[in-house]
């Protein structure tokens, strides 16, 4: 009868608890509930850790000619801007500008936040038209350009990313 009980206590406070701390769910089921997660990994710098990743698709299986969105969850601060650059310098790394960086630029400014720690910020790959991007704010921008959107999802996605583990875990070859 103890036993019981102390375990009925038990589950009570962690009831409470997880009220008064209630974690929001990820944006990504608040956004694109029909997409299931296809992998996930961590990127770090220097043994920093910069974010986490999520790769999110139909039935969890990646086709890059179908939607697909990618949820970030960052562990450090970062500025819009920081952002966008490192953005622009490897999107010009794979060689994939087209001499469009400036209109490129603008986009990912309107659609790229400040973080901190624990923001998150996904992007929806549209085929035929475009990307979306969210913050915990709700949408940021909507760029109708497939070029651009393809580029920036580049970053992570393409064979010749500056970092394959992830590209591996995301993709769900890691599991």
């Amino acid at each position: 009868m103890f036993a019981k009980t102390a375990a009925l206590i038990a589950l009570m406070l962690l009831s409470l608890a997880a009220l008064a701390n209630p974690n929001p769910p990820a944006l990504a089921e608040k956004v694109v509930p029909q997409l299931r997660q296809v992998g996930a990994g961590e990127m770090r710098w220097f043994g920093l850790r910069l974010y986490q990743a999520r790769l999110l698709a139909a039935d969890g299986r990646y086709q890059d000619n179908a939607p697909y969105a990618l949820e970030i969850t960052y562990q450090r601060e970062i500025e819009r801007e920081r952002l966008v650059d490192t953005s622009v310098d490897e999107i010009r790394r794979l060689g994939l500008d087209q001499g469009r960086m400036p209109q490129w630029r603008e986009a990912m400014s309107r659609g790229l936040v400040d973080v901190k720690p624990g923001d998150q910020l996904l992007g929806v790959y549209l085929p035929g038209v475009g990307v979306r991007f969210y913050a915990r704010s709700g949408l940021t921008a909507e760029i109708r350009d497939e070029k651009f959107a393809q580029a920036f999802f580049a970053i992570w996605l393409h064979p010749q990313t500056r970092e394959p583990g992830l590209r591996r875990q995301l993709l769900g070859v890691d599991r």
